[in-house]
């Protein structure tokens, strides 16, 4: 048993669909031509958001800034995805946006995004130890047994 490459079930993978999946809590519809104004309010603070993450000197973060925001999915790297990701969590976790969201899902729901965010971050920052053990390796399957309940794949 290997531990799974980053980039393809994560980044191209699951970050993908989780943005879009939190894009359709909220209102998207992959089939209409123009997103409901709570995206652009969202974009909007994520900006925001992203613009005051890139005064730090922490070169471990990942990308915050998208000036075309984060809800479009266009444009979006595999590498830039984790951002996004770090975004939206602190969004769902920030007091004055996290009103806006609740509009559109109940606190339970919003608290089912947050752990979701926050597993599959770990689970970014795990995959991306330069070594892992084989007992750690093995050990994951309670872990990845775990984000499946949640519903992510």
């Amino acid at each position: 048993m290997t531990p799974a490459e980053p980039l393809h079930l994560l980044k191209l993978g699951l970050f993908k669909y989780t943005i879009e999946g939190f894009c359709v809590a909220l209102g998207y519809s992959p089939t209409s031509k123009s997103p409901p104004k709570i995206l652009k309010d969202i974009d909007t603070w994520a900006q925001t958001v992203g613009r005051y993450l890139g005064h730090q000197s922490d070169r471990g973060l990942p990308h915050t800034y998208f000036p075309n925001g984060v809800t479009g999915g266009t444009k979006l790297a595999g590498h830039e995805r984790n951002g996004v990701l770090l975004v939206l969590l602190l969004l769902c976790k920030l007091e004055s946006s996290k009103a806006l969201i609740r509009t559109k899902m109940t606190a339970i729901q919003l608290l089912g995004w947050i752990e979701l965010l926050e597993s599959l971050l770990t689970w970014r920052w795990w995959l991306m130890q330069p070594t892992l053990s084989m007992e750690k390796v093995t050990a994951s399957q309670l872990c990845t047994n775990h984000h499946m309940e949640l519903g992510c794949f």
